[in-house]
C-alpha cells in the first residue's frame, strides 16, 4: 500500500481544529507533511512559496530551491538605487514582499481548500501570527544563499541580470545580495528604533558584508481586516 502524506496531514489538522494549545513541534511537523504532500501530488510548481518554506525548514541553508533566486533578485533590486535616492520604507516593503509570508498564507489557504483540509491555523489572525512566529524562530541562523560564483544556469542568468541592472544604474557591478538570514535578538536590551525581536539581515557581496536589518515583527503585514473574509 502506497503512503499518502495527506492522510496524517488531515488527521493532525482535524485534531488541532478542535482547539487547545498547539505546540511548536506540531506546527513544524505540519510543514513536513505539507512538503511530503506537495511532492506526492506533484504540486510544487503550483505552490512555490509553500514549497520553499517547507524546504527551508528541512535544511541548514537553502540555495538550490527555485524560490530562492527570485527572492534574491527582488531584494537585490533595492540596492541598485544610488544611496542618495534610497527609501527605507520602500526597502522594507520590498524585502517583506520578497520573503512572501502574506503569499505563503494565501497559498496554504488555497492548498487546504483544494484538499478539503481544516484551515483554522491560517484563518484566525492570532493563530496565523503564532504559526509564523514558530517558523521564524525555527529558521533562525539558516541562510538563504545566492552561490558565488553561481552553481547553475539559473544562477548565472540572474548574476548577468544583476550586472546589467547595476551597470545601467551607474553603480558597482560586483556588489549584490548573496545571503539573507534571520537572527534572534529577543534577549538583547532594546535600543531606540531597534526593539528586541527577530531580525532579517541582508548581506551584500561576500567580500564586503554590508547589511540592512529589519525587525521580524514587520513580517506580520496583514492586519485584522485581511482575515475577515477567510
Amino acid at each position: 500500500m502506497n503512503y499518502d502524506p495527506l492522510v496524517p496531514l488531515k488527521r493532525e489538522l482535524d485534531r488541532m481544529a478542535k482547539g487547545g494549545q498547539v505546540a511548536k513541534a506540531e506546527i513544524l511537523n505540519l510543514f513536513r507533511l505539507i512538503r511530503l504532500t506537495l511532492d506526492a501530488k506533484g504540486l510544487r510548481a503550483s505552490f512555490p512559496i509553500s514549497a520553499m518554506y517547507c524546504d527551508w525548514l528541512q535544511h541548514t541553508e537553502l540555495d538550490r530551491n527555485p524560490g530562492v533566486l527570485p527572492l534574491i533578485e527582488a531584494i537585490d533590486s533595492i540596492f541598485c538605487i544610488p544611496p542618495d535616492n534610497a527609501d527605507l520604507d520602500t526597502q522594507i516593503k520590498t524585502i517583506l514582499d520578497a520573503l512572501g509570508l502574506v503569499d505563503l498564507r494565501k497559498e496554504l489557504l488555497r492548498l487546504f481548500n483544494q484538499m478539503s483540509l481544516p484551515s483554522s491555523l491560517l484563518t484566525g489572525m492570532s493563530n496565523w501570527y503564532a504559526t509564523v512566529s514558530v517558523l521564524i524562530e525555527d529558521l533562525v541562523g539558516r541562510p538563504l544563499l545566492f552561490s558565488v560564483p553561481p552553481a547553475n544556469r539559473a544562477g548565472k542568468e540572474l548574476l548577468a541580470k544583476i550586472v546589467i541592472r547595476r551597470r545601467a544604474a551607474g553603480i558597482r557591478e560586483d556588489r549584490h545580495v548573496y545571503k539573507v538570514v534571520i537572527s534572534d535578538e529577543r534577549a538583547k536590551i532594546s535600543e531606540v528604533g531597534r526593539p528586541a525581536g527577530f531580525y532579517f539581515t541582508v548581506f551584500l557581496s561576500p567580500g564586503e558584508p554590508d547589511r540592512i536589518q529589519l525587525n521580524g515583527h514587520w513580517a506580520f503585514q496583514e492586519g485584522r481586516d485581511a482575515f475577515r473574509n477567510d
